[in-house]
């Protein structure tokens, strides 16, 4: 089945890579039709109770549609039911030049496990590890540890929902176009160059835009990103460019920096630089702010209450560390009123204070009293 990616010229490119360690959670949803086909073929399904359908990419590459899979088990042998129980796919691809995307969700909705798995794509320089078509639905545990190489886009979102959840982390970076989300777009391939609406609720991610792309939204040249939500966890997005208009970690692609509808932070550690001033749930700006905990390493953050003026402000924690460097960096609104952060982290309280300004070079200071 087609993708309608377009074949644009080989390009001498290095690759896209992702690293993924275990129990982390995607769920990527987008939300157009459903493939016509899916609703004119009766599937064949496999449904023993609990099983799900192990699929070796080492194979070959592995698409699923609403009617059917196609792919390989771990003795070589082709499966193309579909399994309500969900599938796990393991093994090592080799480099593979005659295929656009190695794991395609082209139609349907699919329970996916992928299982220490290293993947290779390398195709064409708009070429993706992962792709998700308009209408399909994924929702992806990681277990172990998992790399995903590519010449264009990490995991390429051209219009739909991400979720991540879990602990552990995940690491995507991309040649041309976004870590996560739209791909690079010249003049004549603009297709897909644009971020649909990305949820991350947990999870330690690290994104990497490649050249002009942003970390997680528009690829190179992307025109926009729908609404960024980061929920939770423990976020790093990065560019491989950056300066005022050219480049950011969150937001839209080259000269569209700030052609994003929304970015949101309702809780998590987020390091990065974005397109727009993000906004909370109640659509206040909020502003950076940095934490450090005594302890000069990677800590789960077991409860967090944030204060101003005596009011508390929601902030979720799910799946939320401090970095190597024992740092947070919440996202809160702007007061004159005194913040005050009380944090737990290996079994021990701290509390925090300070004036939040209208930057992003907040700090809330260690009460002496707490230690």
């Amino acid at each position: 089945m087609s993708l309608g990616i377009p074949d644009p010229a080989a390009y001498n490119c290095a690759y896209t890579e992702v690293t993924v360690k275990k129990n982390i959670l995607l769920a990527i949803l987008t939300m157009f039709m459903l493939s016509i086909f899916g609703n004119i073929l009766t599937p064949t399904v496999s449904n023993a109770a609990g099983a799900k359908t192990v699929l070796d990419i080492s194979y070959g590459p592995i698409t699923f549609q609403s009617y059917a899979i196609s792919g390989y088990n771990s003795s070589g042998t082709y499966v193309s039911a579909i399994n309500s129980n969900g599938y796990i796919i393991t093994g090592t691809s080799s480099y593979d030049y005659s295929q656009a995307v190695q794991i395609n969700v082209a139609s349907g909705t699919h329970d996916i496990t992928l299982r220490d798995v290293t993947l290779y794509t390398s195709y064409r320089w708009q070429s993706s590890a992962m792709y998700v078509a308009s209408g399909a639905t994924a929702n992806i545990t990681l277990e172990g540890e998992n790399r995903l190489y590519g010449r264009g886009v990490g995991i390429l979102v051209p219009d739909g929902t991400i979720t991540g959840g879990a602990t552990d982390s995940l690491t995507v970076s991309a040649l041309t176009g976004a870590g996560i989300g739209g791909r690079a777009g010249e003049e004549t391939t603009l297709a897909f160059k644009d971020c649909g609406n990305v949820t991350i609720s947990g999870g330690v991610i690290h994104a990497t835009g490649g050249d002009l792309a942003a970390g997680i939204g528009g690829g190179e040249y992307g025109d926009a990103a729908k609404t960024i939500h980061i929920a939770g966890g423990t976020v790093t997005a990065a560019t491989t460019y950056s300066g005022p208009g050219v480049s950011v970690g969150i937001g839209g692609g080259y000269g569209n920096t700030s052609a994003v509808n929304k970015i949101q932070i309702t809780g998590g550690s987020i390091n990065s630089t974005f397109g727009k001033r993000p906004v909370n749930a109640s659509g206040q700006s909020v502003y950076k702010t940095t934490i450090t905990l005594p302890a000069a390493a990677v800590a789960a953050v077991e409860s967090l209450t944030i204060k101003q003026g005596g009011v508390t402000i929601p902030y979720n924690i799910t799946a939320m560390n401090t970095d190597a460097n024992g740092k947070l960096y919440i996202y809160l609104p702007a007061s004159a009123s005194q913040t005050t952060a009380t944090i737990k982290v290996g079994g021990i309280t701290y509390q925090y204070n300070g004036i939040i300004s209208t930057n992003d070079s907040n700090v809330l200071k260690m009460d002496q009293d707490s230690l």
